[in-house]
């Protein structure tokens, strides 16, 4: 089980497993901080453990819907180290995390890219509801595309949804509460979805189906897989009746060491793993 160290990050490390059958190839890789569950305790809960079942049910469809080639498209992942990087690159739809900022340094930021990309905030939950409201104040009209997880908690939530001047969107909270609570929170546009902390096709089925009916935005989201399960996700996406204008894949740059590298940009070509795949699995055989 290889484990990848990560930059700019608190994590240190990346623990995973593969699952393999011909040619199919997926990842289980809960993270460490976000999942309810370790690695270890993944590989004894099987179907229980959320990334299992994602990995599981990917494995089972590549089988009869193999990755063989497309194109989707990423936001790009701006911290505060990479947002000209990121500009250059091209990537027409970023998110910035919030937390890498002080508040005039995120005001400047968000001044510099909206001529050149569309913009999303991604707060993490790390402000109050004083600090959130005093932010979307200062901005310009239409200066993001989406708010996302703005506030720490439930109740501060629901009031910031009712005067928020540009749209939500939701990521812990979808995991956190039933989908009749979710329901009264106000100006939600977008919801992420993160497979391996969320679990299998009919978790995600359900969820996408969903969003659909309530005029949301399903956006499919990494959460700090190795290049197998970006492209195991960016394939699901691309099969599955989910929208691939702006993935939130943008991370595999965020390992030390991978599989096999992800050439940064916005777009992700899965002919890539096509390329890899045989490769990696005969490395994987001769460990056996």
């Amino acid at each position: 089980m290889p484990s990848f160290s990560l930059s700019r990050f608190s994590l240190n490390s990346r623990a995973l497993a593969l699952l393999h059958d011909q040619n199919a190839l997926s990842e289980i890789s809960p993270l460490p901080g976000f999942s309810h569950e370790s690695l270890n305790e993944a590989l004894e809960k099987k179907l229980r453990s959320p990334s299992y079942a994602f990995a599981l049910d990917s494995l089972k469809w590549q089988k009869s819907h193999p990755i063989q080639k497309g194109i989707v498209h990423l936001s790009g992942l701006v911290l505060k180290q990479n947002l000209d990087e990121t500009l250059n690159l091209g990537f027409k739809k970023i998110k910035i995390k919030v937390a890498d900022y002080t508040k005039d340094e995120l005001l400047y930021a968000i001044s510099w890219a909206q001529n050149q990309a569309q913009i999303h905030l991604d707060a993490n939950r790390s402000l109050s509801f004083e600090e959130a409201l005093d932010l979307v104040m200062r901005l310009p009209k239409k200066a993001i595309t989406y708010f996302e997880e703005p506030v720490k908690t439930f109740e501060e939530l629901k009031k910031f949804s009712k005067i928020s001047p540009f749209p939500l969107a939701l990521d812990e909270t979808l995991r956190e509460h039933s989908l009749t609570k979710i329901k009264t929170i106000k100006n939600v546009q977008y919801w992420v979805l993160k497979p391996t902390l969320m679990g299998g096709f009919k978790v995600l089925d359900f969820y996408r189906n969903q969003a659909y009916l309530n005029n949301v935005k399903p956006l499919l989201s990494s959460s700090f897989e190795s290049a197998v399960g970006i492209m195991t996700i960016a394939h699901v996406a691309l099969t599955r009746n989910f929208p691939c204008d702006e993935l939130g894949l943008d991370t595999s740059g965020y390992l030390s060491e991978n599989f096999f590298q992800i050439p940064r940009g916005p777009r992700l070509d899965l002919s890539l793993f096509k390329q890899h795949c045989p490769l990696l699995k005969k490395r994987l055989s001769n460990l056996l």
